[in-house]
């Protein structure tokens, strides 16, 4: 994972609103703060899964494996059973952050945002009959980024770490969620795979300069810096963090799935989709596999490899 110091690609920006409609009545629509720019073997205990079925109309799963990685800087968070529904409503948050920052910088970053991001929505929102969830992440990013920013070592001198974030709500059948950084969120409907949330690295910037026939396609595949973060939590000015303005409608059979970069940097689309869509009837092994295929590539440098799995019943 690499991220920027916090002082380039900062340019100019505006704030957008951005359709993205998508097949089987299912549309996004997102608020973000965009940037102008000018220019499988497992180890037992690298793994971590819980399951909630039971009567609800919704079940949840995590799986996190550290790879090949010395350390694990991923932190993902589920609620408890009785942290699930309210007054007998599904209502809960999940949340998951991909640290970057050498030694123990990156796992204190992301467990920073996950911790925070938890106990604030189950103490600001949770009990609460029609809270604006769009105000609340929006709020809760900026409070977990100035945390991030804030952190010192044991010698009171800045940490320089980072965190990616995704977060989902669910509230009955809607979703809401919140992304910085490039973990990612997909909705498999149908069969289908779609990825709901847009990777916020230089690879974005430079696909719009295609886009605009500034350069060639080829030339921004090659740049050697198209994975450095241009949003993270950690940065100076945070200024692009995606956010859906009106709920997702999630239907039964509908699945959620939040996770890092390890995942989908080996998995091609297809195969997340096959494996969520042939392990419908236990969530729990679904996220077990997600991780066990990843591994299974066998790459050298295999990244930390988390994923949170929602499936509507």
């Amino acid at each position: 994972m690499a991220f920027n110091d916090g002082n380039g690609f900062n340019d100019g920006f505006e704030n957008v609103y951005s359709n993205k409609p998508l097949n089987n009545g299912l549309e996004i629509m997102t608020n973000k703060t965009e940037l102008i720019f000018n220019e499988s073997e497992m180890a037992d205990d690298s793994m971590k899964t819980e399951i909630y079925i039971d009567d609800l109309p919704v079940s949840v799963a995590m799986a996190s494996v550290i790879g090949k990685r010395p350390s694990q800087q991923d932190s993902v968070i589920i609620p408890d059973y009785k942290h699930m529904t309210l007054n007998d409503k599904t209502k809960f948050i999940c949340i998951l952050s991909d640290g970057m920052g050498g030694l123990s910088g990156g796992e204190i970053a992301s467990k920073t945002v996950t911790q925070n991001m938890y106990k604030d929505y189950y103490a600001k929102v949770w009990s609460k009959e029609n809270p604006s969830y769009f105000e609340f992440l929006s709020t809760e990013a900026n409070i977990v980024n100035d945390k991030v920013l804030e952190l010192t070592d044991e010698n009171g001198n800045p940490l320089n770490a980072g965190a990616t974030v995704v977060a989902v709500i669910i509230d009955g059948y809607n979703m809401h969620f919140l992304n910085i950084g490039d973990s990612r969120i997909y909705i498999i409907r149908d069969g289908s795979i779609y990825q709901i949330t847009h990777d916020q690295n230089y690879l974005s910037v430079l696909m719009e300069k295609v886009r605009n026939d500034e350069i060639t396609l080829e030339e921004a595949e090659a740049h050697p810096k198209k994975e450095a973060l241009v949003s993270y939590c950690g940065i100076k000015d945070l200024r692009i963090k995606e956010i859906n303005i009106k709920p997702v409608k999630m239907n039964p059979g509908d699945s959620i799935l939040l996770c890092s970069d390890g995942l989908y940097r080996v998995l091609s689309d297809s195969e997340i989709c096959d494996i969520v869509s042939t392990t419908k009837g236990d969530t729990n092994i679904a996220a077990y596999k997600l991780t066990a295929a990843a591994m299974a590539k066998n790459y050298r440098g295999q990244d930390n490899t988390s994923v949170i799995l929602i499936n509507f019943i």
